[in-house]
């Protein structure tokens, strides 16, 4: 699957159906938000109506009042699914997804680099495709995304220590 980047206009469009989804989920009304994130009602208004601009600091404010995720709120926008913060409000998917990618970091550290983009693609669907099975049976599917990030971290290292799989290895 490919991706377009989205244009400015698109961005401030989709964090502010983004943000409704979310706030409108959460039964919270238009003031609360907008006097929790520090802005005037009409500036909260505008936002949601994709006219305003978000600092990054209301984004991390409107997440906390809404109990959400900052990560699944910009997932949200890029994936073009709304729906998506508000379906990850509870399990917080993406900010496990970045702490388990804290964890490569931590060990590949600047050999990250070296990885090839479609090898992570790869893998990173195969973890995402235990996680909807998981989903589909019930099962604990957090333990299951981080068992198949700690594999993705073993498999890739094992593939680095046969053949380098950096196509733009820069010394």
């Amino acid at each position: 699957m490919r991706f377009t980047p989205l244009t400015e206009s698109q961005r401030q469009g989709g964090l502010g159906l983004v943000f409704r989804t979310v706030r409108l989920h959460r039964r919270l009304r238009i003031h609360e938000v907008a006097n929790a994130i520090g802005v005037c009602r009409r500036t909260y208004e505008n936002i949601e109506a994709g006219r305003g601009r978000v600092e990054v600091e209301q984004l991390y404010k409107f997440a906390t009042v809404t109990r959400s995720d900052v990560y699944s709120l910009l997932a949200a926008i890029d994936i073009a699914s709304p729906e998506w913060a508000v379906s990850t409000l509870e399990t917080k998917t993406m900010m496990v997804a970045v702490c388990a990618l804290a964890g490569l970091d931590a060990t590949l550290g600047d050999d990250v680099r070296k990885l090839d983009q479609s090898r992570l693609i790869y893998e990173m669907n195969g973890v995402c495709e235990r996680m909807a099975e998981c989903a589909r049976q019930g099962v604990d599917g957090v333990n299951d995304l981080l068992q198949g990030l700690a594999d993705l971290k073993l498999n890739l290292r094992r593939q680095e220590t046969r053949a380098p799989l950096s196509v733009t290895d820069e010394e």
